[in-house]
C-alpha cells in the first residue's frame, strides 16, 4: 500500500475548514462542529475505498474494531477552532493484526503534515528527522494538559506547581495532536495531559516512536491501541520521560 495516498486525503479536508458550521455540546467543555462531522464523513468515504476490509474507530460516531481499523480524530482542537483560534488539528492513525503501522498528524494553520509509516517519518511528503534539543526537566519547555472533561483542580494544581518550579516554562495550547507534533518537531519538549481518548494520542505514538522519542501514560507504561481512555506523556527523551513520571507518580499515586 501507498500511504502517501492517505497522505493526500488528508490535506484535502483543509478544503472544509472555511464553510459556516454549527455546534452541538456533547457534554461540559465538549463539543461537536459540523465541521467535525464533515472531515470525518470525507475521511470515511475515501478510506473506504482505499481499504474495503477495515472498521473505524471515530471520535464521533462508532467504534468499531477489528483486525484493521483506522482511529480518526478529525478536528483535535474543536474549542479552538470554534473560537477562531489556533492550534487544532487531524489525527489520524490506521492499525492492523495489533500493531500501528501508520500515524499522520496536521496542523491546519501551518499546512504541516507529519506522518509515519514503513518505520520512517515524512514532513510534508519528504524523509524527517528529529533535531530537537534533548532537553532534561529545567531546560524543557512542557505543554501540561488540563482535562477540562474530568477536572482535577487540586491534582492539577499540584502538578502544575511542581513542573513549574523545575522545568524551562509550562504552555498550555487546547490541542493534544498539535502538542504531540510539536514535540516530535523540537518545539515543545515534552506534553502530557491525564485523561485523553485513543484518537486523541495514538496516531503521534508511531511518529514519536519512529523518532527515537517516547511516550508512556502516567504509571510508565506502554499505550495500548485499544484503550479508549487512558493518561499520556510525550517526551524527547528517556531522561526526560523519567523526570516527568517522577513528579507525575507523586502526584497522581
Amino acid at each position: 500500500m501507498d500511504f502517501s495516498s492517505i497522505d493526500t486525503i488528508i490535506k484535502d479536508t483543509k478544503k472544509f475548514l472555511n464553510e459556516d458550521f454549527s455546534i452541538t455540546e456533547k457534554g461540559f467543555a465538549n463539543f461537536v462542529t459540523s465541521i467535525d462531522v464533515k472531515i470525518e464523513d470525507y475521511l470515511v468515504e475515501k478510506l473506504s475505498v482505499l481499504f474495503p476490509k477495515a472498521t473505524f474507530v471515530l471520535e464521533e460516531k462508532e467504534k468499531n474494531f477489528s483486525s484493521s481499523y483506522f482511529v480518526i480524530d478529525p478536528l483535535d482542537g474543536t474549542t479552538n477552532f470554534m473560537r477562531h483560534i489556533y492550534p487544532y488539528g487531524l489525527s489520524l492513525a490506521y492499525i492492523e493484526d495489533e500493531e500501528v503501522i501508520y500515524g499522520a498528524i496536521y496542523d491546519f494553520q501551518n499546512d504541516t503534515l507529519l506522518s509515519s509509516y514503513a518505520n520512517k517519518v515524512y514532513l510534508n511528503g519528504r524523509e524527517y528527522f528529529y533535531r530537537g534539543n534533548k532537553s532534561d526537566l529545567r531546560h524543557a519547555l512542557i505543554d501540561l494538559g488540563t482535562s477540562p472533561y474530568h477536572k482535577d483542580s487540586k491534582r492539577l494544581g499540584m502538578m502544575e506547581e511542581r513542573l513549574f518550579m523545575r522545568c524551562l516554562d509550562l504552555r498550555r495550547s487546547g490541542s493534544t495532536a498539535i502538542n504531540i507534533l510539536n514535540v516530535a518537531l523540537g518545539k515543545l519538549d515534552a506534553f502530557l495531559e491525564y485523561h485523553l481518548s485513543l484518537w486523541d494520542y495514538l496516531a503521534g505514538t508511531l511518529i514519536l516512536k519512529n523518532l527515537g522519542l517516547c511516550c508512556s501514560t502516567y504509571d510508565g507504561q506502554p499505550l495500548d491501541n485499544k484503550s479508549l481512555n487512558s493518561s499520556f506523556i510525550a517526551a524527547s527523551n528517556e531522561k526526560l520521560l523519567k523526570e516527568i513520571l517522577e513528579i507525575v507518580q507523586n502526584v497522581y499515586a
